[in-house]
């Protein structure tokens, strides 16, 4: 197949891209894959997009097959065929930023992320305009211009005592280890710098850091990326003390906060909770400089 390929991502949030279903013909939203995670191949991400205005033919990469829609009206699902169906970009063509896609049968329904969800594998729709139309509207990038976001092996912190992040499969605790010692397994955390977050993948196991609901506690009980394992920084200040603190609060809930149990001791159990300007809510993360020590970093 003769590109560009592209990736249509979701205004919901540029990580959030257009994709197929694990049965390879349904259209779903999954969050991009550019470091091979398992869980679905790269070229279903892909889309040739070819001819002109209002007769666009969308076809994805990993199949050969083109967009389509189940039946006429509204909440008819998207999935893929051989011939597929025309579409409308109500930008005008490819390269004029965000865009609708439409059926060129009917203008006034639009490819839409259902319920404006933004997990992993929401079906796709067609929906009339209305709301806040985040989820239909799409940007198409050619995929050469889009680059593995950065990831560094990093240690976690917490405050004041310094005990530091691990997992034990559904369970995120503190460990009775102290800086310095990060070169061990059970400390390391794959840290990566996504559009609007980061996120931590535990390198013993492979789970990434992971919210589940308000005050919950959190786990890693996912091996999969998604906007659950999505965390986005707060600096914080202690008095007296230069180094880069961190609130770490859920995307999905930005009035929670990464919080320690028990005043920080070791092996005390991790959850999320309300703010409360307290140092059991407040993140080291260290890098290892070009000798090999470890330096607190203040993140993406």
């Amino acid at each position: 197949m003769v590109g560009p390929f592209y990736y249509i991502r979701s205004a919901l949030n540029p990580d959030l891209v257009l994709t197929l279903g694990d049965d390879t013909r349904s259209v779903v939203a999954s969050w991009i894959n550019l470091f091979g995670y398992p869980q679905v191949a790269d070229l279903y991400q892909q889309w040739s997009v070819i001819g002109s205005d209002p007769n666009w033919t969308i076809i994805n990469r990993g199949t050969g097959l083109a967009l389509s829609v189940r039946s006429h009206g509204q909440g008819a699902q998207l999935y893929v065929t051989d011939t597929g169906d025309p579409w409308n970009l109500s930008s005008g063509g490819i390269a004029n930023g965000s865009t609708a896609l439409r059926p060129s049968w009917d203008f006034d329904l639009n490819a839409s992320v259902y319920g404006g969800s933004m997990e992993n594998k929401t079906q796709v729709v067609l929906w009339s305009w209305g709301g806040s139309n985040t989820d239909k509207i799409w940007n198409l990038q050619d995929v050469n211009t889009v680059k593995p976001f950065p990831t560094n092996m990093v240690g976690l912190s917490g405050s004041p005592h310094s005990a530091l992040l691990t997992s034990v499969f559904e369970t995120v605790t503190f460990d009775g280890a102290y800086p310095g010692e990060f070169t061990d397994t059970p400390y390391l955390w794959r840290a990566t710098c996504w559009s609007t977050g980061m996120s931590f993948q535990f390198a013993a196991n492979g789970q990434f850091l992971a919210y589940a609901a308000d005050n919950a506690a959190v786990d890693s009980e996912t091996f999969v990326m998604g906007i659950r394992a999505l965390w986005t920084l707060a600096p914080q200040q202690l008095t007296g003390d230069v180094r880069p603190f961190v609130a770490m609060r859920p995307y999905l809930n930005s009035d929670m906060n990464l919080t320690t149990s028990q005043g920080g001791e070791a092996n005390s159990t991790v959850n999320v909770d309300a703010w409360n300007d307290d140092t059991t809510q407040m993140w080291l993360m260290y890098l290892p400089d070009a000798n090999g020590k470890w330096n607190p970093w203040g993140g993406c």
